[in-house]
């Protein structure tokens, strides 16, 4: 209900936004992501950290761009990078006239309802190629319907415990597959031989946000501002990145599992005194959605008169940026833990499901055979004793690199 009622205040404030037919036209390319994406903001605009990233690629080489906010979003026009326009009321009148439309397969009804709302979106900016943050099957289908090929770009964990991309996108409707996947790693892209072996592209470009601090390549306006910025002070002691995430109990079926911390990584946080530096990064869902207060008071009553406790900053620093001033990260099971590997950063895995066939046996394999991911028992004294007998590797790291540009001038090859 909660997400229901936040869905039609964003309705409400964004009703009047302009219609379909008034979108830019003729953009050369149609960039689709969801206020969830933004996971920094860049001179007080949301950014979509690794689609915007697309966008700054596109328009250094000449290419037109056009971002859609797909629903609910309500970081639009000039509130986000990109000035993105959304189709709210579209899509809420789709839905209302799917539910009432006679047919018996209610699904198979309101996905095509939505559907044909993205294809008067792709009818009227007429873009050469899609590329999404986990695009739907809706907009999929509108896609190969146009003849309009998509692309996933892949923001999160893609590998064979995860069953969208293992299971669901193979077998389910081919109109909901898009046109081709592009991956941070090899992981990413066997994972999806199931696409390459019926016809869909698949690509291993690195991440492109990442790409861009850790190969420093030409010019970024925006890299070369967000590490001017002074830099949270390490004094000397082990510095501690902890990864919050959202959903957990919906994704483990659990309704007793714990909402944003679990109780036995608060103690070990309150016993380990000033030993440490502790940075608590909050997830963009987190951060873009109505839960943001709630955390921040959660995190205010555990630590509030704790100074080696923090979060705003880095909440609000790029990951990357983070990441490189760190010693070691902690998380339940977020994607974070590759990112991490990529600096040779260790992580500590607080969750019993990586063994003994569990739902996440399959998560983190790379990163775990190299040292770089263990599960860490869920007790304060183990928790601080990975903490101590663990550093940052200067001799290991997952990093594969990768670049976009050539990738997407083979796409679309009036790009090069």
């Amino acid at each position: 209900m909660m997400v229901n009622i936040a869905a039609f205040k964003t309705l409400l404030t964004t009703f009047w936004h302009p219609r379909i037919k008034s979108f830019p036209r003729d953009a050369d390319v149609l960039l689709v992501r969801h206020d969830i994406d933004c996971g920094y903001t860049y001179r007080g605009l949301a950014y979509a950290h690794i689609l915007d990233s697309v966008f700054d690629i596109l328009e250094s080489m000449g290419k037109t761009c056009c971002t859609v906010a797909s629903p609910y979003s309500s970081l639009i026009g000039d509130k986000a990078y990109g000035n993105p326009v959304c189709i709210n009321r579209q899509y809420a009148w789709a839905t209302l006239t799917a539910k009432i439309k006679p047919g018996s397969d209610s699904v198979r009804k309101n996905v095509r309802a939505k559907k044909d709302v993205w294809k008067r979106v792709i009818d009227a900016v007429s873009p050469k190629v899609i590329f999404s943050i986990a695009p739907g099957p809706e907009l999929c289908w509108a896609a190969n319907e146009s003849g309009i090929p998509a692309y996933d770009i892949q923001h999160g964990v893609i590998n064979d415990g995860h069953v969208i991309y293992k299971e669901v996108l193979r077998d389910g409707p081919r109109e909901y597959v898009p046109r081709g996947f592009l991956c941070w790693d090899q992981t990413a892209a066997k994972t999806l031989d199931w696409a390459s072996a019926c016809d869909r592209e698949v690509y291993v470009v690195g991440n492109p946000w990442f790409s861009r601090f850790i190969e420093r390549k030409g010019v970024d306006p925006l890299v070369e501002e967000a590490l001017s910025k002074k830099m949270l002070c390490g004094t000397g002691k082990k510095t501690v990145l902890v990864t919050l995430q959202w959903g957990l109990r919906e994704f483990f079926s659990d309704p007793d599992y714990y909402e944003i911390l679990p109780k036995f990584l608060i103690d070990a946080i309150k016993q380990s005194g000033e030993r440490y530096n502790w940075w608590l990064r909050l997830h963009p869902v987190q951060v873009r959605s109505g839960e943001r207060e709630k955390v921040i008071s959660f995190l205010e009553k555990e630590f509030g008169k704790n100074g080696a406790v923090r979060w705003e900053e880095p909440t609000s620093y790029p990951l990357p940026q983070l990441l490189a001033r760190c010693d070691l990260h902690i998380t339940d099971c977020g994607s974070t833990t590759i990112e991490a590997a990529w600096f040779g950063i260790p992580t500590a895995l607080l969750n019993d499901r990586y063994e003994n066939g569990g739902v996440l046996e399959q998560y983190f394999v790379l990163e775990r055979s190299v040292g770089l991911a263990n599960c860490v028992r869920q007790e304060p004294f183990y928790i601080l004793d990975w903490i101590d007998r663990n550093g940052k590797s200067n001799n290991i790291n997952t990093w594969v690199g990768g670049d976009l540009r050539p990738t997407l001038a083979s796409i679309v090859p009036e790009m090069s």
